[in-house]
């Protein structure tokens, strides 16, 4: 998609600095040899690196991106309400966060593919639902290639086939992202409600940092039209009661153990930073060059995260309470950097660059990284020398850059 529209270089910046701390730690995590580094990526208590009990340094950017969806959430609809009307407005945004979550899924299908060609069984009793996803969207998206490639000027048939296609792409894709709603939440049911336990290890890892941003996004949909007051009081709301539940009984520990990004329940705990961040950012642009509403909330929010944390872990895992306080002020913090940072003009700004493509540098890194680590196998990297391993990295960082580059230059940002 060619990039028409007036870009905010701090938000753009900030996402870019969240997709690169994401790349390196992505890539250092199996490097056994780097020690410290290596555990920087790991998301494991005892095998990452923590910076308060329960919270892993690698826990704290996830919900950098749900902050950076925040920022311009409110402006992105405003806008396209004058534009298109309310109607499209929200069919837009209900296709822009169902394909989160399907792209999410689609990511976690090709995991179980490769699962099966090397165990030669299925990973998952769901694996075959989304197996036949993927196989139906993959031919769809062939022949749409096909046709496109194909199409000439005005002719209507083709065009219309081509629209059609591009429907049923969608509706596979949606398809994904059912399927990956109805095993969180079964999950959920079979956890927390029936009080059974299944056996298959991590039975549930179709719910992951793309889904939960997706789905924060559906229900954060419901209220972005409300005042900024009234969202920040639904938000309130929301924490409140998602605390109850969470702190009832043993939930967060079934949670931590059998879900992931909080599952199906976590969806209320990622909608409130969400909800939350859009409370910030229309604090943000409503004073961009005194800010003096934002400075005085942010503390504020780090005030109720130093009291939650006083009786509740910050875990990722479970998305506890405390967790969404920390997260939102540390989010809101980080970004207040990047505005000061709108005073430094840089000729090659590689921060910028990956952040107007955030989600497509998400996509491309874990094809990259993951893909390369799984041709090299990773009883090899996990006992790589320094110097392949810092090798590795540099690697891989140019190549994105580059694509990054590349695509700026061409002035396309690819989103949904």
């Amino acid at each position: 998609m060619k990039n028409d529209s007036l870009r905010i270089c701090a938000v753009d910046r900030f996402r870019g600095f969240a997709v690169l701390v994401m790349i390196i730690i992505q890539i250092w995590r199996d490097f056994y040899s780097l020690e410290l580094l290596s555990r920087l990526g790991n998301h494991k208590a005892g095998l990452g690196l923590t910076i308060i009990n329960g919270l892993q340094f690698a826990d704290v950017f996830a919900p950098m991106f749900l902050f950076a969806v925040a920022l311009t959430y409110k402006l992105s609809y405003d806008n396209r309400i004058k534009e298109f009307g309310k109607k499209e407005t929200i069919k837009h945004f209900l296709k822009r966060y169902i394909s989160l979550i399907g792209i999410g899924g689609i990511i976690r299908a090709i995991e179980s593919i490769l699962f099966y060609f090397s165990k030669g069984r299925f990973e998952h009793t769901i694996d075959p639902f989304f197996f036949f996803g993927l196989f139906i969207l993959l031919l769809i998206v062939f022949i749409w290639v096909v046709l496109k490639l194909f199409k000439k000027r005005n002719n209507e048939n083709l065009n219309k086939i081509i629209s059609i296609t591009s429907k049923i792409i969608f509706g596979m894709v949606a398809y994904i992202a059912f399927l990956c709603l109805v095993a969180t939440a079964r999950d959920f049911f079979i956890q927390i409600v029936f009080h059974k336990k299944y056996s298959e290890f991590q039975i549930w890892g179709y719910w992951e940092a793309l889904q939960a941003i997706g789905a924060a996004g559906l229900v954060t949909l419901m209220f972005i039209k409300l005042k900024n007051s009234q969202r920040f009081i639904v938000a309130t709301v929301l924490l409140i009661g998602y605390s109850l539940f969470h702190e009832s009984g043993n939930n967060s520990d079934i949670i931590s153990v059998y879900a992931q990004q909080g599952g199906f329940i976590g969806i209320i705990g990622q909608s409130c930073i969400l909800l939350f961040g859009t409370v910030l950012a229309e604090l943000f642009f409503a004073d961009p060059n005194r800010l003096t509403k934002y400075l005085l909330a942010i503390p504020g929010f780090g005030l109720a995260a130093v009291i939650a944390l006083h009786y509740i872990l910050p875990t990722m895992r479970s998305v506890s309470p405390s967790y969404i306080l920390l997260n939102v002020f540390i989010s809101g913090s980080v970004f207040l950097l990047f505005k000061l940072y709108d005073y430094i003009n840089l000729k090659f700004d590689i921060l910028e660059l990956l952040g107007k493509n955030a989600l497509l540098m998400y996509i491309l890194q874990y094809i990259l990284v993951y893909g390369t680590k799984e041709i090299i196998g990773y009883q090899y990297i996990n006992n790589a020398s320094d110097l392949f391993a810092i090798s590795f990295t540099f690697i891989m960082l140019f190549i994105m850059i580059f694509i990054a580059f590349l695509l700026d230059k061409k002035r396309i940002i690819v989103k949904l």
